[in-house]
């Protein structure tokens, strides 16, 4: 199998997709659980569910194609 190599020094779609994401979807969650369900509005609770949504987003944008060589 052939090594791949990185077109350029741009990290890929789904590491900047779950970067910025992940963080604004926590924030997201504990403001909108806050007043509806308080159990599911904990830090610990949004940093999952965070995490978790972003991974789901990041797994249908697809990546950069890498240069096989």
């Amino acid at each position: 199998m052939a090594l791949a190599t990185q077109l350029s020094a741009l990290p890929t779609n789904k590491l900047l997709t779950g970067s910025i994401g992940a963080p604004l979807i926590g924030a997201a969650w504990q403001d909108f659980f806050s007043s509806i369900w308080p159990v599911l509005a904990t830090d610990n609770i949004s940093t999952l569910a965070g995490v978790a949504i972003a991974i789901g987003v990041g797994y249908f944008i697809p990546d950069r194609v890498n240069d096989a060589t």
